[in-house]
């Protein structure tokens, strides 16, 4: 058995945009730009509202990868859950915006707490990385 883990990714992106707009990306327009699906044709979307859910949905189907908790537009957007952990994983994440000159630095503080193997931990780190540095950053350019 993994023994129990607690660990944090934290990571820092700016953006040349707004943060009204990085938020409303973050939030209600999720679904044009976020990159990593667990099942092949599914939906992503958020639902902005304290007890919303994050999650995939498919054809007769779906799965919640968190709730949001805190929703404080354009500044601070919380949710709880596992996002797709296998397992009993208690996590975080917190996404702070501040304006940056023109545009937005993003704070990301993904708490993590569970039976996690540090391959996961990295491979989550990279999956950040990837959908929030890449992915978001080319929908807020226009790519």
């Amino acid at each position: 058995m993994k023994d129990l883990v607690h660990d944090t990714i934290e990571l820092e992106f700016r953006f040349d945009a707004a943060p009204e707009r990085v938020f409303e990306a973050l939030t209600r327009g999720i679904g044009a730009w976020w990159s990593h699906a667990f099942r092949e044709g599914s939906k992503v979307g958020l639902d902005p509202r304290p007890g919303g859910a994050f999650g995939e949905s498919w054809s007769g189907g779906g799965a919640v990868y968190a709730v949001v908790r805190h929703l404080d537009p354009p500044e601070t957007l919380i949710l709880d859950g596992p996002m797709g952990m296998d397992g009993a994983v208690a996590a975080s994440m917190e996404y702070t915006l501040d304006p940056d000159g023109t545009g937005t630095r993003l704070r990301l503080v993904h708490d993590i707490l569970g039976r996690i193997d540090p391959d996961t931990i990295a491979d989550y780190r990279a999956g950040w990385e990837a959908v929030l540095g890449i992915s978001l950053r080319d929908y807020l350019a226009g790519k």
